[in-house]
């Protein structure tokens, strides 16, 4: 909430006190204050969800996190946030498609693609599972054992929710 308060008053401050300011000016220190405000309830909302999915309640997390997409739709975060809560309820395939989006935002993001892989596996999809695999072998090398791991544990289990926590 501080973070918020800081970038309101950075946004004032942006404006010149000293003159007339112009309608850019003006549009652009709009356009900044209502950033941060979406920001700061894409943040709630995604705190809320946060909570229901730690409670297990996860149709209320898909709900909270879907509203906080509404505010932000460029966080990787909430649009795997949103994945996995699908996964828990087993909506592999709208599971798919947040995972799609994050990598949209991120074409790196070892949880978008390690999460598609493992969302492949529960539908039967091996092939589609084993790109994903190595689509996060290639992109995110540095974590190579940690693929690696979850590689060998996903096709020992492929149903196995409960086994890998990404």
């Amino acid at each position: 909430m501080e973070f918020a308060v800081e970038e309101k008053r950075k946004a004032v401050e942006s404006l010149p006190a000293d003159r007339n300011v112009t309608e850019e000016e003006f549009c652009n220190f709009m356009q900044r204050v209502t950033e941060v405000v979406r920001n700061e309830r894409a943040d709630t909302f995604k705190r809320i969800g946060n909570g229901a999915f730690g409670v297990g309640d996860f149709a209320k997390a898909v709900t909270y996190y879907g509203k906080a997409l509404e505010q932000r739709k460029d966080s990787a975060v909430i649009w795997n946030n949103r994945a996995l809560s699908y996964m828990r309820l087993g909506l592999y395939e709208k599971a798919l498609q947040d995972c799609e989006w994050a990598l949209k935002v991120n074409d790196s993001n070892i949880k978008a693609l390690l999460n598609s892989a493992k969302c492949y596996a529960y539908l039967g999809n091996e092939e589609k599972r084993d790109e994903f695999i190595r689509l996060a072998k290639e992109r995110v090398p540095k974590f190579s054992k940690y693929i690696q791991d979850f590689e060998e544990t996903l096709k020992a289990n492929p149903n196995d929710s409960e086994e890998i926590i990404i």
